[in-house]
């Protein structure tokens, strides 16, 4: 069980990684070269650095794309931390399945993570996607990208990051209709995070994930209205949700859907 739920995160981050990195590891190459050549005469010496391979955006090292990216690694980070010790108790092993469904809304988010770095990068980002009609507009702290996917529905990630308290808050929408809310806030002891999602059947779910260090919890929630955070959160706000899972230092506790209360310490490697 272990091992399969392993490999389907690492999947996940895979293709997550795939956007973040790619597209801008075009961006940066080697921090000094010179080039000459030779004009009327005279040989003139160019020297290229990194300032003249910036994305439209600015340097790729200071986006949006680059806050958002840091958020999603300490976030998968904990995650992964969280599902490993839960996976290896026989009595939890079951329900780290319940906490794959965060990780894989950061594949709904890829276009977040392309946020600043400029319209062909985000081409080249969503290109193995297979979409098409991808177009990028960035106003200010304003970002969107859209698109139609696969099967012909237009697809629209919009952002607002706030700089000074790096803290993005997104949402997402299918043919018109917000399907998604997601958002970031850095804290003073790490970040927090929300994700409120409607099914088409207008179900609904709700992630919601502190993060300090390592160390973290998740709450998973089915009901309730949208309320977006304020960056004032305590680590322990997930723990409002109707189920919740807390590591601390491998010890892991938390409370199931069913309210099953859960306690013990994780064995780790």
């Amino acid at each position: 069980m272990k091992k399969i739920i392993s490999l389907a995160l690492i999947m996940a981050l895979l293709i997550l990684t795939a956007g973040c990195a790619g597209p801008g590891s075009t961006t940066k190459g080697d921090a000094t070269s010179s080039q000459t050549t030779k004009s009327g005469g005279q040989t003139t010496t160019a020297a290229t650095t990194k300032e003249t391979t910036k994305s439209a955006g600015g340097d790729a090292d200071d986006t949006v794309s680059a806050a958002y990216g840091a958020y999603i690694e300490a976030k998968s980070e904990m995650i992964t931390n969280l599902m490993d010790g839960m996976g290896e108790n026989d009595d939890t092993a079951m329900l780290v399945l319940d906490l794959l469904g965060v990780t894989m809304l950061d594949l709904t988010m890829l276009p977040a993570s392309l946020f600043g770095l400029g319209e062909t990068a985000v081409n080249a980002g969503l290109g193995f996607l297979g979409v098409t009609d991808v177009k990028y507009s960035e106003n200010g702290s304003q970002y969107k990208v859209a698109y139609k996917d696969k099967e012909g529905k237009a697809i629209s990630v919009e952002g607002t990051y706030d700089k000074g308290a790096n803290a993005l808050v997104c949402q997402s929408s299918t043919d018109g209709k917000v399907n998604l809310h997601a958002e970031y806030y850095e804290t003073p002891f790490g970040y927090v995070g929300q994700y409120y999602m409607l099914g088409d059947d207008d179900a609904i779910t709700v992630y919601q994930v502190s993060v300090q260090g390592t160390d973290g919890v998740l709450g998973i929630s089915q009901s309730g209205d949208y309320k977006p955070l304020t960056g004032s959160e305590s680590v322990d706000f997930p723990k409002e949700c109707e189920a919740w899972y807390a590591i601390s230092e491998k010890k892991i506790t938390g409370l199931t859907a069913d309210g099953k209360e859960i306690s013990f310490t994780a064995k780790g490697e």
